[in-house]
């Protein structure tokens, strides 16, 4: 069922601050998200504003007020080496969550659990994709990154029909997704609690142990897979694959 209130709850809690969480109580939240069946985690190529958004819905459901980081290209674009391939974006946008350290100190760290297993800092986030510190953004939630229009995406606000458009464009996007766990970065978060025995391997996810090497790849275009009508709308908004 679509929201009809989405937009005025979003805006409504631009100015709002929920107290900052726990390190230990932020990687459970952080597992929460990162094992929601309906998000296309395992397709990373397109879709972030969708996957960002529903992400942002079940923290706001927690009690959790999120921002949002954005990421945008620069000259070289935004690039990150997997394994096996290479992603490139023209932007990239997660939930942030502002969160107590074990030093005490609070940072706004971004939960994006198609990266990473755990919370980072903004310039871990960025320096991921090779993002320019200057292209980094976080904004309050319901709010577009300066010199751009919309908060779903760069060019469309939150409406009455955003909750529809991001689950059915997660929905899509789910059948392009790769059989089995999903690899993902490890983040400094997660090893300062492992003394907790926190989990490195989720349902959907499990971290990676090397660092990936880029050079035997050469870069392709996906082809061969349907766009949903968000991208159709967009098309400036690229995916590639290396491998």
């Amino acid at each position: 069922m679509v929201n009809k209130n989405c937009t005025k709850s979003f805006k409504s809690h631009a100015s709002k601050k929920t107290p900052p969480l726990p390190l230990d109580h932020a990687i459970k939240v952080f597992d929460q998200l990162a094992d929601m069946e309906d998000i296309a985690f395992g397709y990373p190529q397109l879709g972030c504003y969708a996957r960002a958004h529903i992400m942002c819905r079940q923290l706001l459901d927690q009690g959790i007020i999120p921002k949002k980081a954005w990421a945008f290209e620069g000259g070289k674009g935004l690039v990150v080496d997997f394994f096996v391939e290479q992603i490139r974006w023209s932007y990239h946008v997660a939930p942030v969550v502002a969160i107590k350290m074990p030093d005490r100190t609070i940072q706004d760290m971004v939960m994006d659990p198609g990266l990473f297993d755990g919370p980072v800092p903004l310039y871990e986030w960025g320096r991921i994709m090779a993002a320019e510190p200057e292209k980094l953004q976080i904004t309050s939630l319901g709010n577009a990154p300066k010199g751009y229009h919309g908060d779903y995406d760069t060019r469309h606000k939150t409406s009455t029909k955003t909750d529809e458009d991001a689950k059915n464009t997660m929905k899509e996007y789910l059948d392009f997704q790769a059989a089995g766990p999903r690899t993902v970065f490890p983040s400094q978060s997660r090893q300062q609690v492992q003394a907790a025995q926190v989990q490195k391997q989720g349902k959907t996810w499990v971290t990676m142990t090397e660092t990936p090497s880029p050079s035997s790849r050469t870069i392709k275009p996906v082809v061969g897979k349907p766009v949903a009508a968000r991208e159709q709308r967009n098309p400036w908004w690229q995916g590639w694959n290396m491998q």
